[in-house]
């Protein structure tokens, strides 16, 4: 998916960050709604980061992780 460089209709990319950080967890919320939208529902990955318009998989730290 991410090789494609781009999100599809039922697939989302979402940087990394803290399940503590609101700001971060109101965007996954949003894109959660969103899907829930759709018929089959779509993915949300977490931890992949766009940079200057490429996609970078830059996964989680171990406190994001933990969280």
């Amino acid at each position: 998916m991410i090789a494609l460089g781009y999100e599809t209709r039922g697939t989302e990319f979402k940087g990394p960050g803290a399940s503590s950080d609101t700001g971060f967890m109101a965007i996954v919320i949003r894109a959660v709604l969103g899907m829930s939208n759709r018929r089959d529902g779509g993915k949300i990955i977490v931890g992949v980061a766009e940079v200057g318009g490429t996609l970078n998989p830059v996964g989680l730290n171990e406190s994001d992780l933990a969280s």
